[in-house]
């Protein structure tokens, strides 16, 4: 995912620099005089090349360069999630460039907009090899609103609602009243929601359509409460170790649109909310080779 959960950009990312001889840790995001929890990250062993190839191109709006556009390029892996490749802002005539390997198929170009903008973000697959221009048109979009309660049918501040597609992504947070309003390019897209941090209700994934027509209210969606799942993730070695940084889910074995999903932390702990008296499935991904 744009995981899950560039700056002043829409979409949730943030890019940052760790010391060079770091290999695990904590970053914490400050925003004024209020710091957020620790994120723990783990440095893979080797080198990383992004690759020797360049992808450029221009961002316009209504036909003039659209400055200070973050354009991020992620790759999708085996299972089908997102990882960040390279990242790039526009300058002052909308123009970027990002490195790539030069080939595969599994490659996506995401352009984020400042927030100030109010414009829709855009997204394209990277179609072809070697040095490629791949141009985008930002619109205004349509914007989408809506309202996310908590198990008990109560207004649920500081939920992280999120969408992904083949037209864009953004992702915003909800108001003290529970209220969302985000800028979306019309199309197919897949809607998550996250509770807060350590808040007892799983999220909610689904799939709307939104149009044109805009504004357009989504309606209202009920998170589903559960029971915390705990554990510790460790590898097989002679003398197991903590695994940190690792994706950690939990699915409805019977399917459904309420999951949970977390990251082990410290000491390879994890917490996860799921559905009571449930079959469930826990799946596991450990850090990638690449970026």
């Amino acid at each position: 995912r744009l995981p899950r959960h560039l700056g002043q950009h829409s979409g949730g990312m943030i890019i940052c620099q760790v010391p060079v001889t770091a290999v695990t840790g904590n970053v914490v995001v400050q925003v004024d005089s209020a710091s957020s929890a620790g994120y723990p990250f783990t440095v893979n062993s080797g080198t990383f090349n992004p690759g020797s190839y360049t992808i450029s191109g221009q961002v316009t709006k209504s036909g003039a360069g659209f400055q200070n556009a973050g354009v991020a390029l992620l790759s999708r892996d085996i299972c089908g999630g997102m990882s960040f490749w390279s990242a790039a802002a526009t300058d002052s005539s909308g123009y970027y460039t990002l490195y790539w390997p030069g080939s595969g198929s599994s490659y996506m170009l995401f352009v984020l907009p400042p927030r100030s903008a109010n414009v829709a973000g855009a997204a394209q697959p990277v179609s072809g090899s070697g040095y490629l221009t791949q141009n985008f048109s930002l619109v205004a979009g349509t914007t989408v609103t809506g309202t996310i309660k908590n198990p008990s049918n109560d207004a649920l501040p500081n939920a992280v609602v999120q969408f992904d597609g083949d037209y864009g992504h953004d992702q915003v947070m909800t108001d003290a009243s529970g209220n969302f309003s985000v800028q979306l390019a019309a199309g197919g897209y897949e809607m998550w929601v996250d509770p807060p941090v350590n808040y007892h209700a799983m999220i909610f994934d689904e799939y709307p359509t939104i149009p044109v027509t805009s504004p357009y209210n989504i309606g209202t969606r009920t998170l589903q409460g559960g029971i915390w799942v705990y554990g510790v993730l460790q590898d097989d070695s002679a003398s197991p170790q903590p695994v940190v940084a690792a994706d950690v889910g939990a699915n409805p074995a019977g399917g459904g649109n309420a999951y949970s999903y977390v990251k082990s932390g410290e000491g390879g702990v994890f917490g996860l909310e799921v559905q009571a008296n449930a079959a469930f499935q826990i799946n596991i991904k450990t850090a990638r080779t690449g970026p």
